[in-house]
C-alpha cells in the first residue's frame, strides 16, 4: 500500500472499513516529497508491513511509546 493511504478507516455508520487518502484533495506529486529532518543520531527508513517481524516491531514501537489519551 502506498505510503500516501490509511491502513483503515472506520465509515460514519461503523458498518464497514475502507481505505481512503490521508489528503484526498492533493494529487500525489503535490505531496512533500524530501522526508523532514530527523533529530541526530535517527534516520528514516522504510517499512515492509508484510513482513511479519517488521510490522512487530512497529507495533511494538508505539505499543511501548504512545499512549491513549481519553481527553482528546
Amino acid at each position: 500500500m502506498p505510503h500516501d493511504r490509511l491502513a483503515s478507516t472506520t465509515a460514519p455508520d461503523d458498518s464497514m472499513e475502507q481505505h481512503c487518502p490521508i489528503v484526498p484533495s492533493k494529487p500525489k506529486e503535490e505531496l512533500r516529497q524530501e522526508p523532514y529532518n530527523m533529530p541526530k543520531g535517527f534516520e528514516w527508513c522504510e517499512v515492509d508491513i508484510l513482513d511479519e517481524t517488521e510490522r512487530l516491531e512497529v507495533y511494538d514501537l508505539l505499543a511501548q511509546n504512545y499512549v491513549e489519551d481519553d481527553d482528546c
